[in-house]
């Protein structure tokens, strides 16, 4: 695993739960588990970029905005707060965050999608991704072009059982997501997996814009296993961009038609 030389320390990172949405500042925490002595020395920094083309990430400009600060939650546990001053208007966000105490250090990575303002809810717990394995050296991702979502690839995804979930007025697919998804795979496979095998409720083709009152068919661990890991990434974030596309047309066409 990816900080192994580090497996005997007590301090780690846990949940990540974001309370803002796109086109917002920034607002999360990230549960921390430590001892009084590890807190007195704590401190949390993105991972060195080189950390990032290990483990195949692309480092995103808007990553550079983080601020991480060791604070308290509301019912008293120690949490990291991560903030922007800016907001962020990329769907999107995947890094590897660095915890390092006096005694140790381990680094983690964190994916989450921002919905629309309109469907963030008061508290929504993202599930955290699994410390990593230890990474090889693999090239940097080509960034993908902003093209009409029609064209993005499909992942191949077999048809097979697995329960049913009924859409519901604010739901969103991440939402959706991170409640069904089996601990074996990642977000972003679960997102192409839902979105791949249920393309009737979503309109303009895009995992964005989920229809409410459908019935998608949730998928099974191993259906959803069988998304390649890499390619499920290049469609979320391809996907996240035309949405994100999506919307600007949409405010500039009520800003055209406002008196």
């Amino acid at each position: 695993m990816l900080g192994a030389a580090f497996a005997l320390q007590a301090a780690g990172l846990g949940k990540l739960s974001v309370y803002s949405a796109i086109g917002q500042p920034l607002n999360a925490e990230i549960a921390v588990t430590a001892s009084p002595e590890e807190l007195a020395s704590l401190s949390a920094r993105l991972a060195p970029h080189s950390a990032f083309l290990e483990a195949g990430i692309e480092m995103a400009p808007v990553l550079t905005q983080l601020q991480f600060k060791l604070d308290k939650s509301a019912a008293g546990q120690p949490v990291l707060r991560v903030t922007t001053s800016a907001p962020v208007n990329e769907p999107f966000l995947q890094f590897l965050l660095e915890l390092n105490w006096a005694s140790g250090r381990v680094v983690r990575e964190y994916t989450f999608l921002l919905d629309p303002p309109e469907m963030l809810q008061v508290a929504k717990p993202v599930a955290a991704a699994p410390a990593m394995p230890a990474a090889k050296p693999v090239s940097r991702p080509e960034p993908m072009p902003a093209a009409p979502l029609a064209e993005a690839p499909r992942a191949p995804v077999a048809k097979a059982g697995g329960q049913e979930y009924r859409v519901k007025a604010g739901d969103t697919l991440a939402k959706i997501a991170r409640e069904h998804k089996p601990e074996t795979v990642s977000l972003e496979q679960m997102l192409v997996a839902l979105f791949e095998g249920n393309r009737d409720a979503f309109d303009g083709q895009n995992m964005n814009r989920l229809r409410a009152g459908k019935i998608l068919r949730v998928p099974e661990a191993a259906e959803a296993a069988q998304v390649d890991a890499g390619q499920a990434r290049q469609i979320v974030i391809a996907q996240a961009r035309d949405f994100n596309a999506y919307r600007r047309r949409l405010a500039e066409a009520a800003g055209a038609a406002a008196p």
